[in-house]
């Protein structure tokens, strides 16, 4: 019976940490072959301080990327930029020094960003004898208790010697993640930006290590947060050409439409529209156990995420601090644009930068202030950020945060780090499941709930309309607008189509709205004074007279005659062109007249439309155009079709 296939692994990103002078380059070194330490002031100091890269296969073949990270202090900064890209961590504990001060801060730092998987690699055991092996695990192992990295297995090497080498292969093989279900190609593509420089016959080259998603040779990407464009005009991967890049490959770009000399660490490179700078991100944050006091609202602090750093405002939403061990949802805001995504893991340090205060994950961008001590926000956010790995979970949010507002498929795709054929896949089975709502044909969308509120809203402007004036028979839609300007037009429009599809509303021929429930019948006070306008401008057939001779004909004010004409027209009695009110049933009539004669001579002229309506110049041009506007005729030159 044939051996099953090895499960799909996708490539993945080991990273070291631990203090300086630790052997953490040399442990690579031994297991790669490849001397991270790329920088001439590296390899002269005998240190770490940039993020160096080397890449080994496992004896299944799977490819793994090793990134060799520093351990002094006063680099944490690139340290947090390279743990953020790790899907496994090995902590480097030297033996004959046990966890010493930079260890512990980097423990704290994985800790915070929630890195569970990781593996404890005790070097440099040929130094001591077995008793001092066993104490310096112990004091690993008390160390990492009650954090997420308690429980991690320990292997003990010598990268002279060669000593437990094989032994950590073969367990990094049994600790490597699973492809992620819905594949690279669900997430828009991502890529910190580690250093640019320029190359001859390629121009601009920028490097790192993209953390989502796919890019091929030719797309479009763009530079945020400073919105360069440039189309991809060369990919290497590990110094090798390559037609494609993916999370977790360390990659060089070759973007000639930027200047290599504006390239610094700090700004990302994604796929056209696939992310959105924001100044507010909503983030869990879990407080550091050991700060020296609690994190009081309006705090300035120093935000960490993926390869840059910003100076941010914390806003508590529920109190006004946050304990130390405390685990809650804080909104944090910067003066400039940053670029992050649900999900993205995050540390947050003191604004000097001397000490760290916390971490956690990115778990929304806004668009707007959330609201403090709002009843159940804390725990929506808080529960939304258990799923942030589910990209329908991350539509969902952001749906739910954007209200009646609701998004289009760009924003979606924007604010989720999602590709919009994504996106739009995901919207359709919500939209089909009854969870979401489709706004027209505009591709906005909101939640099927938050449809259910502006219907409601719609439904009740327009008795409100009816109220203030129950002898319309009707409001000008026009009205209906006002009363909710607040709403997104298209939204609006899509509601209003509902409810006159559901018959919750009806439209007249004049276009205005009648709520189903609203009574038709002309007030009696009303009913005669209409009743003599009416037969007036009936006897006057194509010559009807203006607001003036109306008025003086039934003895009203003009404000009382424009009310009665309104009132007519709302129940298509009248038709209003420019100044004048015709009779509708005339009209009627003469609308027929002129459909015939179109139908025998292909249109008729203003002179033609005069003779057959009896009418004049003074008139039969108003007519005529709001003939137009009504849809009844198009103009086409000098002469009118009927539609």
């Amino acid at each position: 019976m044939p051996a099953a296939a090895p499960a799909a692994v996708r490539r993945v990103i080991l990273g070291t940490a631990g203090h300086i002078d630790h052997g953490k380059t040399t442990l690579v070194e031994r297991l790669t072959g490849i001397r991270t330490d790329r920088l001439k002031e590296e390899q002269e100091r005998g240190m770490t301080i940039d993020v160096g890269y080397a890449e080994f296969r496992l004896p299944d073949g799977t490819e793994v990327g090793f990134l060799d990270v520093p351990g002094h202090e006063r680099l944490v900064r690139t340290m947090v930029a390279g743990a953020t890209a790790m899907d496994l961590a090995l902590l480097v504990v030297a033996a004959d020094d046990g966890p010493m001060p930079q260890t512990r801060e980097h423990v704290e730092i994985l800790d915070l960003l929630g890195v569970r998987n990781a593996i404890v690699v005790l070097t440099k055991v040929d130094l001591v004898d077995a008793a001092g092996v066993a104490r310096a695990e112990a004091d690993v192992a008390a160390l990492l208790a009650g954090t997420t990295l308690e429980g991690s297995p320990v292997v003990r090497v010598s990268a002279p010697t060669g000593e437990g080498i094989e032994a950590l292969k073969a367990l990094v093989a049994t600790r490597l993640p699973p492809a992620h279900a819905g594949g690279e190609a669900t997430w828009a593509f991502r890529m910190p930006v580690l250093r640019g420089f320029l190359a001859e016959g390629r121009g601009t080259v920028v490097t790192g290590i993209p953390v989502a998603g796919e890019l091929r040779d030719g797309e479009e990407v763009e530079v945020l947060p400073v919105g360069w464009k440039s189309r991809v005009r060369g990919i290497q991967v590990h110094h090798r050409p390559a037609g494609a890049t993916g999370a977790g490959q360390r990659t060089a770009l070759a973007l000639p439409d930027i200047a290599a000399r504006e390239v610094q660490r700090g700004l990302v490179v994604v796929s056209a529209g696939g992310l959105l700078p924001v100044t507010r991100l909503a983030v869990r944050l879990r407080l550091a156990r050991g700060v020296d006091q609690p994190l009081a609202h309006g705090s300035r602090a120093r935000l960490h995420v993926g390869a840059g750093q910003h100076v941010v405002r914390v806003h508590v939403l529920s109190g006004e601090r946050v304990q130390p061990g405390e685990v809650t949802v804080v909104e944090l805001e910067c003066g400039e644009p940053m670029v992050a995504a649900p999900g993205d893991p995050y540390v947050l340090r003191a604004e000097n930068a001397s000490s760290t205060l916390g971490g956690g994950v990115v778990v929304e961008l806004l668009r707007q202030r959330l609201p403090r001590r709002r009843q159940g926000l804390l725990a929506m956010l808080l529960e939304r950020a258990q799923h942030l790995h589910e990209p329908e979970a991350r539509v969902m949010g952001q749906l739910q945060g954007a209200g009646e507002r609701g998004l289009d498929l760009a924003e979606l795709a924007a604010l989720t780090a999602l590709r919009p054929q994504a996106v739009q896949a995901l919207l359709a089975r919500l939209v089909a499941g009854g969870r979401v709502a489709a706004a027209g044909r505009t591709g906005r969308h909101l939640l099927a709930s938050a449809l259910d509120e502006v219907l409601v809203r719609l439904e009740g402007a327009v008795q409100r309309l009816h109220q203030k004036d129950a002898a319309q028979d009707s409001v000008p839609a026009t009205a209906v607008r006002v009363a909710l300007s607040t709403l997104e037009p298209a939204v609006l429009e899509a509601a209003l189509e509902l409810l006159v599809a559901r018959g919750t509303l009806v439209r007249t021929p004049s276009g205005h709205l009648r709520h189903r429930t609203h009574s038709v019948e002309m007030p009696a006070a009303d009913r005669e004074r209409c009743d003599r306008i009416v037969a007036l401008l009936a006897a006057a057939k194509g010559q009807p007279p203006d607001l003036a001779e109306i008025s003086g004909h039934v003895r009203e004010s003009d404000p009382v005659v424009v009310r009665a004409l309104r009132l007519l027209e709302s129940r298509g009695r009248v038709f209003r062109a420019g100044d004048y009110w015709f009779d509708a049933a005339w009209l009627e009539a003469g609308k027929q007249r002129l459909a015939q004669f179109a139908r025998q001579h292909g249109g008729f002229t203003p002179s033609d439309a005069r003779t057959l309506l009896d009418t004049t110049r003074k008139w039969i041009i108003p007519l005529l155009e709001a003939l137009d506007k009504s849809g009844f005729t198009r103009r086409m030159g000098d002469r009118r079709v009927v539609r």
